[in-house]
Order: structure tokens, then sequence, then C-alpha cells
């Protein structure tokens, strides 16, 4: 197995190289932490935590491998124009480079089935979707990602250096079969699916012209199943798809049309980029289409303030000593703050209920010790 080449002459000019290496630094830069954003919005806010935004989530860990594995060993030999790490590790860069491909076309057409089954059959969505099947979903897409992109390393083709875009990657000679495989399980069928699928989905939108002007103003329309949120949600990932075709198409292209790799240098340094930087968008494009995500991205970065300053309270000096257990009351606490819990008065499950939308705890106390005053008063 080879992963290296001949020496090649280098006669880029140093604002070339700048320009070549830094723009991978900044798809790292921009990636790594936008889609941990994605990732932790999704996973801790309840609004964006649904069965749509799971494909969304697998979507975004493929684009963090991206911009995690793929990236930083790409800019070492983008640098010095060769392979630095050995056979081994160029097989392995090259297995992430299909994982991601493959990982990426795949949650990219769930997605688009997704919305056009939520828009053209709400009735089955929550049926066919469910949180159990969904996962399913979910762990079979990466499963035949991973087993595609294995194919090469047991003797479908290989995995070597390519010179003319200075990334290990399916040699494209080795095994003509595998790359039709590619062609068409991995990039014709998902495009087309997912073309198809929205197609369909303005298809019924432009039909639906009335009512997509009542949904404006309204959760839910007479004559539909589906929302207002759910009709943006899907434009939303339509745009997704949108940016995805074109940082795909230059690379797409020339695969197409350069099976020789006759085309200059550049144009592939530049098509690779397109394809990479596409790991680094979506963040941005979620954060500005959908509100539900801004407000995602609004409670981390509070939440994230607060740990870095320790969200510690000084209190003044005049302040009183406050009792431990107790929020607020002072050492002369009155007698009714010192009973023990289980002589208070019973407080009513309505009471509760008020209660417990509370912002802190020693509000909730504040208020319990309110209701028992005004009870023993009475």
């Amino acid at each position: 197995m080879m992963s290296n080449s001949s020496q090649i002459v280098d006669d880029r000019t140093p604002v070339e190289l700048g320009f070549e290496t830094g723009s991978l630094v900044l798809v790292s830069v921009l990636g790594v932490p936008g889609n941990l954003l994605v990732l932790s919005a999704i996973f801790l806010y309840k609004k964006i935590r649904t069965v749509a935004n799971g494909f969304v989530f697998n979507l975004a860990i493929a684009d963090l491998l991206v911009c995690t594995v793929v990236v930083p060993m790409l800019i070492p030999s983008r640098i010095h124009r060769k392979w630095l790490f050995g056979d081994d590790l160029c097989v392995i860069q090259g297995f992430f480079n299909m994982v991601t491909m493959y990982s990426s076309l795949f949650f990219l057409s769930a997605i688009a089935i997704n919305r056009l089954t939520m828009i053209r059959f709400p009735k089955y969505y929550h049926t066919i979707f469910t949180p159990t099947s969904s996962f399913v979903i979910y762990l079979a897409l990466w499963g035949l990602a991973v087993l595609s992109a294995l194919a090469p390393m047991i003797g479908w083709g290989r995995y070597k250096f390519d010179t003319t875009r200075d990334n290990c990657l399916f040699d494209r000679k080795a095994a003509p079969s595998y790359s039709i495989f590619m062609a068409i399980i991995g990039i014709s069928i998902p495009i087309l699916v997912c073309a198809a699928s929205y197609m369909w989905i303005w298809a019924i939108f432009v039909s639906n012209r009335t009512i997509l002007r009542q949904l404006s103003n309204d959760q839910n329309i007479g004559g539909t199943n589906f929302s207002r949120e759910e009709v943006k949600l899907t434009k939303n990932l339509f745009i997704i798809w949108v940016a995805f075709f074109v940082c795909w198409a230059p690379m797409t292209i020339m695969l197409l049309t350069d099976p020789k790799g006759l085309i200059a240098r550049p144009y592939y340094v530049a098509s690779v980029w397109f394809l990479l930087a596409n790991s680094c968008i979506n963040p941005f494009i979620y954060g500005l289409t959908n509100k539900h995500f801004r407000e995602g991205y609004k409670n981390i970065f509070v939440l994230c303030k607060r740990k870095l300053e320790g969200n510690v309270v000084h209190p003044s000096p005049d302040q009183q000593e406050v009792m431990p257990g107790h929020c607020g009351q002072s050492a002369n606490t009155s007698d009714l703050g010192r009973q023990p819990i289980n002589e208070q008065p019973d407080v009513q499950p309505s009471d509760v209920t008020d209660m417990v939308t509370a912002s802190s705890p020693c509000t909730l106390q504040g208020s319990i010790d309110q209701r028992v005053k005004s009870r023993k008063l009475n």
C-alpha cells in the first residue's frame, strides 16, 4: 500500500501557501465550536430536542469529525505537499474522509424524507418517526457509512495519498467498480432523494399558498395537520441542503469530468476548501434561520459565562448572617421559620403547582412561608 508519491515540485508563492493553509485553519476554528454549540443546544434545550433535529444532531457529529480529524491532518500535507504520517495513518485518514462524506449525504437524505413525511403524510409521521425507530435509523445510517468506507481497507480498492488534492483518498484507478458504487450509492442516490423530496414539498407549498399565508398568524390551520413551526423547520433544513449542494458541486463536477486528474491543481484546492467549509457553515445557518436554535445558543452562552464567573454572589457588609438551611432568614428568624418541616401545616397540591414556577429555591421557600403564615393568621 502506498501513501506517498514521488517528490513534488512546489511552485507556490508564500501568499498562496498562506491562503491555502489559513483557509483550512479557519474551517477548524469556526467548525469545532460551531458544531459543539449545535450538539449542546439540541442536547440541553428541550424546544429543539425533536426527532427531526436528531438527524441534525448526527449531521453535526459528521461535521465535527471533519473539523477535528480530517482538516487537522490535511494541513501539514497541504503545507509540505506530501503525507508525513505513514501508510497506516493515511488509510485512517482516507477512512474518515469517506465516513464523513457518506454519513453527511445519508443524513441529509434522511432529513429530506423526514420533512416530506411531516408535510405530505402528517397522520403517519409520529407512527413512522418514533424516538425508538429514529434511533434505529441513526444507527443504520452510521453503520452503512462505516461499512461503505471500510470496503477499500479490506480489498475493494485502496486509500492512497492524492498529490492533486494533498489528501489521503480512495484511489479511483485501483477499483473502478468501487468508484461506481461510491458514485451511485454514496452521491447520486442521496442527492436525487433530497432533490425529489424537496421538489415534492415545494409543490405542496405552492398548492397551499393561501394556507401558508394563514400559517403566519395561526399555529395550525383547518385542512392541514402541520404547524407553522414545522413549515419553518422544513424551509430551514432545505437551506442546509442547498448549502451542501453548492459546496459539493465543484468537486463533484470535476470528479465526473476529469477522471484522469488533468484539471489544474488550484481548482482542486478551491473545490476541496468549499467541500470542507460546508462542515463549519451549518451552525450559522441554524442560528440565522431558526429562532429556537438562537435561544439555545444564547442559553449556552449565558451558562458558560456563569461558569466562568463562578456564579458567586458576594453579600454586602450590612447583610445579616443567614442561618444554614434557610433562604434569606437571619439569626432572629421567627418561630415559624424554625419549625421542623413535619410540623408545618399541610400545603395543598394547587399551592405547590403555583410555587414550582418560582425562579429559585429561595423564592420557593419564601412562597411556602408566606402561605403558611397566611393560613396561621386565618
